[in-house]
């Protein structure tokens, strides 16, 4: 019987209307990546690692079912010593047959995007074939190959545009260049030869030199317009603009349960959870897995409301943890079991009504601080439908932009998203930007922390 299978639910809208191929990850696939990925460091290379050789599994159990013909090289813990390792992107190597395959790897393919390294495209020695993008979903033990693209017409986009490489010696490639169909690519694999998709060498040189040369001076991002900052440093001493709201008192409670991450509809009031609390605290005092806090932490903020141990092992793991990612599932879970409490920091939201209507609706935008362990502050940014809309306009973004106007970070609405987000962190004095932006139709607010 295969292990994968045709799915829509989960389609990206970006990659055209095929179907997207789905890969059903067994649980020697997440033993295997987190026996590699704890070799690892540092918490960011880790969990980068971990996506990787679950990528790696899912392709070759995707490729053993649906072509067993085709011969495939790769050694797992060949992700251990990848030239990407500290990237943000996330980047496999493999070999099927005498293509050279790149996988890119997602958990949370959001945007209408994909960011991949100058050098996986410019360098001969890293150049791939083939580069794939797959999305890995843990929570659903999922894997997605959301699209494919040739090296070949990589490379006549990339002269067609005049592409030049972005922050970080970075290459942005929309997703529209991807194929989504996976039949493609197994007959590319049978019937073309490698040496019909690399380019000459005079070709790769060009490219080397497109990669290499500087971008037109976009004027309109050269600064940050001169308005009025946000000091987010006051809003620790409880000191707000009128305009920013607390989150009950802009979004009304049905807003407010679409919005939670965990809904409330899932805790059980009638149950007796004392002993799974004290079991998930467990964990979280004694488990050196993050993944296993990161759960633990989320299962607190479903099932203890209003009980003040819970809310205290929390208070202690926002406090000493160094990972962003279990901080802030923390913090969720004790604004849902403790609202208010000081130890969670401090969140406000604002009203996107600047002159900017979605369809004739208004957008909210929260913005949550807290200091970290290590003096830091760590910024939660979210936008949310309002009112009666369940979800946000579709292609609605969230970019952050540094204190130049450079774009940092963006973040796309897809259908049926009922927020997107983004996390930074920064010190005492820093600015940034962050705009909300629909079309040609755009806010941007200004802070400082």
């Amino acid at each position: 019987m295969s292990n994968f299978s045709r799915n829509t639910s989960h389609q990206l809208l970006s990659l055209g209307a095929l179907e997207d191929e789905v890969i059903y990850l067994a649980p020697e696939h997440f033993d295997l990546a987190v026996e590699i990925s704890n070799q690892v460091t540092t918490e960011h290379r880790r969990w980068q690692t971990y996506l990787n050789v679950l990528a790696l599994c899912s392709f070759e159990e995707w490729l053993q079912s649906a072509a067993s013909d085709l011969s495939i090289q790769l050694e797992y813990d060949s992700v251990l010593r990848s030239p990407f390792a500290n990237e943000l992107t996330a980047l496999s190597y493999l070999k099927v047959g005498e293509f050279n395959i790149c996988l890119i790897v997602s958990d949370n393919l959001t945007d209408e995007a994909v960011i991949l390294p100058s050098a996986s495209i410019r360098l001969p020695e890293l150049i791939a074939h083939f580069y794939v993008i797959i999305e890995i979903l843990e929570e659903q033990e999922e894997a997605i190959i959301r699209g494919l693209l040739r090296y070949d017409k990589l490379l006549n986009y990339q002269q067609s545009v005049n592409l030049f490489a972005e922050r970080q010696d970075n290459y942005k490639l929309p997703l529209f260049l991807f194929d989504s169909e996976p039949n493609h690519f197994l007959y590319a694999l049978r019937l073309l030869s490698p040496n019909t998709i690399l380019p000459k060498l005079s070709d790769l040189q060009t490219l080397q030199q497109l990669s290499q040369s500087q971008p037109p001076v976009n004027t309109s991002q050269l600064a940050i317009s001169q308005q009025k900052f946000t000091c987010l440093s006051h809003w620790m001493q409880n000191i707000f603009a009128a305009d920013w709201l607390t989150i009950e008192n802009l979004l009304d409670t049905k807003v407010l349960q679409r919005i939670i991450v965990w809904q409330p509809a899932y805790r059980s009031l009638k149950r007796n959870h004392e002993d799974e609390i004290v079991e998930l605290i467990n964990q979280l005092t004694s488990s050196t897995d993050k993944f296993q806090q990161q759960k633990a932490a989320k299962r607190l903020g479903v099932i203890g409301q209003g009980n003040d141990i819970a809310a205290q092992a929390l208070i202690n793991l926002i406090q000493i943890t160094q990972d962003d990612e279990i901080l802030w599932i923390a913090v969720e879970s004790l604004w849902q079991i403790s609202p208010g409490n000081p130890a969670a920091g401090v969140r406000r939201v604002q009203s996107i009504n600047l002159g900017m209507q979605v369809g004739g609706k208004t957008v909210a935008l929260a913005v949550a601080m807290i200091q970290k362990s290590n003096q830091q502050f760590g910024i939660l940014l979210q936008v949310y439908p309002t009112y009666d809309e369940p979800y946000l306009p579709t292609h609605l973004k969230l970019i952050l932009l540094d204190d130049s106007g450079q774009v940092l970070r963006e973040v796309t609405a897809r259908d049926s998203d009922r927020y997107i987000q983004l996390k930074v962190n920064g010190d005492r004095g820093e600015q940034f930007s962050v705009r909300v932006a629909l079309g040609d139709a755009s806010i941007t607010e200004h802070f400082e922390i």
